[in-house]
């Protein structure tokens, strides 16, 4: 048996401000601070240790994990970082506060691209500062490959085929890994592990600083899930 755990990284400033950030950059609040340290502490007293950890090329996942390798004294673990585990992309809804977006789409239509595994937002124009191509920092990937905007479905078909090149192999090779990534992208995987319904996505929750626990088998199946915080089972199944 391994562990994979998936860790929502801790609030950030655009979380505690209520406003949409999708692949913003968007940094820790002392909160998400803590938040991220607690995370560690309570990976610590279930004893789980790790070989490797993944995270999105977001600061507040990066400095997340930095936050809770530092706290289990784990420092030096070798870390991986990945665009396709950014979070969802909002599309025309990012950096707009909630306040914003309820007056553009209204709140039944937010609800969905919330709420609904395939809602898509309004997407950006190539042309915008905000989409993903006008970023140096994605200067090497293809353009095809950038999202103007994204369901959660298809965030998470943009996610697969990391799980399967990186993660999947390391759980397989008997790795202990850590995932820190971002709320929607982490939802979607874990109703992927779980072979969850696309229709119980709302029930999926991972607050900010939350880790999932997941025991794997050498297949890269779970055996069992639960929160460290609580011990708690999930609610999706």
């Amino acid at each position: 048996m391994t562990h994979l755990v998936l860790l929502r990284h801790g609030q950030s400033t655009w979380n505690r401000a209520h406003r949409y950030t999708g692949w913003s950059d968007a940094p820790l609040t002392a909160t998400g601070r803590e938040q991220a340290a607690a995370a560690g502490r309570a990976l610590r007293r279930h004893g789980i240790t790790f070989d490797i950890c993944f995270t999105s090329w977001m600061e507040r996942a990066t400095e997340s994990a930095r936050i809770v390798l530092a706290g289990m004294e784990s420092p030096e673990l070798p870390t991986h970082a990945s665009w396709r585990l950014n979070e969802r992309h909002c599309g025309a809804l990012q950096d707009m506060s909630l306040l914003q977006a309820l007056r553009r789409c209204g709140p039944r239509t937010l609800l969905a691209y919330k709420g609904e595994f395939t809602a898509v937002p309004p997407p950006i124009a190539e042309s915008d500062p905000r989409y993903p191509g006008n970023n140096p920092l994605y200067r090497d990937i293809p353009r095809h490959l950038l999202p103007s905007a994204e369901s959660t479905e298809q965030a998470l078909a943009r996610v697969l085929p990391f799980w399967q090149a990186r993660i999947a192999p390391a759980i397989r090779r008997g790795q202990q890994v850590l995932v820190v990534s971002h709320g929607q992208t982490l939802r979607a995987l874990a109703l992927f592990i779980d072979d969850i319904p696309a229709a119980r996505f709302r029930r999926c929750r991972l607050p900010n600083g939350e880790a999932l626990i997941y025991e794997m088998d050498d297949r890269a199946l779970p055996l069992d899930r639960y929160f460290a915080s609580s011990r708690e089972k999930v609610r999706w199944l």
